[in-house]
């Protein structure tokens, strides 16, 4: 069977802004968004805003989760995108080399990391899933096994995407990493 949905995704740095990541938005310029820095060099650099819902790009995304919801509500799926810890420090908040060579040489860093940082995201699922999104897709791309072992993703992706998952009411979640390399 297959849904008709509305997908409400801006891009992959929005949850790292929000930690944050200063955001080359590559006005001008056709490219995707990226980091303007690698603003993380220890779990000590987090920065956790004290309201999550209005930091950053977050209350747009919230108000066109509720304007999607209304104009479209029991015709179609409104889905809301959100990178998780892995992808998201990994490749926007910390220096992408140093973090996937530090899942071998300072395990318990990265751990640090993802412990500091997981609070965050798992807020923004729930806010998104209380502004009316119906599947929130937990875009998980850096954790494929073109990047990481099964073993890194079982200790360092799965736990922390148990952790996310658990804070949402009803299972309205779907992870994603690139199909084409897993």
């Amino acid at each position: 069977m297959r849904f008709r949905q509305r997908e409400c995704s801006f891009d992959m740095t929005l949850e790292a802004e929000v930690l944050g990541a200063p955001i080359d938005f590559g006005e001008g310029a056709l490219r995707w968004p990226r980091a303007k820095a690698f603003t993380i060099k220890s779990p000590d650099d987090l920065k956790r805003p004290k309201d999550i819902s209005k930091s950053g790009r977050v209350p747009v995304v919230i108000n066109a989760i509720r304007s999607l919801k209304k104009e479209f509500e029991g015709r179609v799926i409104v889905n809301a995108y959100l990178a998780p810890p892995f992808t998201s420090i990994g490749s926007y908040l910390f220096d992408t080399y140093t973090f996937l060579t530090s899942l071998v040489t300072k395990p318990a860093i990265v751990h640090r990391l993802l412990d500091a940082a997981v609070d965050s995201y798992a807020e923004i699922a729930v806010l998104y899933e209380e502004a009316g999104a119906d599947v929130i897709t937990l875009h998980e791309m850096g954790g494929s096994n073109s990047n990481i072992s099964p073993a890194h993703f079982e200790e360092f992706v799965k736990p922390y995407l148990r952790i996310i998952t658990s804070r949402l009411k009803a299972p309205r979640f779907s992870t994603y990493a690139d199909p084409h390399n897993s």
